[in-house]
């Protein structure tokens, strides 16, 4: 079995942390009642973007959107290409297997709480 390369793994792991950062600070501060203001969830967010940034851009670029992906292949400027004409396909399946485990993980945490507001 293969590894994994160093940018799939970056862009999975960076949107999960994007997402489950971001989206998460905005379910808990939701669901606790804990909205004080929009200072908590915006320094939550860039905290989490920023460790997401250091974390994975020497991986992968840190592109973590697939409309970042896209928008750099179309100008013709990605300096983590995988070889081959679908390399761009691929590089967009990470970050969304990531984002979906970030969502997946406090969907599960929140559970109650969903169910609860019915």
């Amino acid at each position: 079995m293969r590894p994994m390369p160093g940018w799939f793994t970056g862009e999975f792991f960076g949107t999960f942390l994007l997402v489950f950062f971001g989206c998460g600070s905005v379910c808990a501060a939701v669901t606790t009642g804990a909205q004080v203001g929009i200072f908590q969830v915006a320094i939550v967010w860039g905290l989490g973007i920023t460790t997401a940034i250091y974390l994975t851009g020497a991986l992968s670029g840190a592109h973590l959107n697939p409309a970042v992906t896209m928008s750099l292949a179309g100008w013709g400027d990605v300096p983590f290409q995988v070889n081959g004409a679908g390399w761009w396909a691929v590089y967009l399946v990470a970050p969304l297997l990531g984002g979906l485990l970030g969502g997946g993980i406090y969907s599960v945490c929140f559970k109650r709480a969903y169910v609860a507001d019915g």
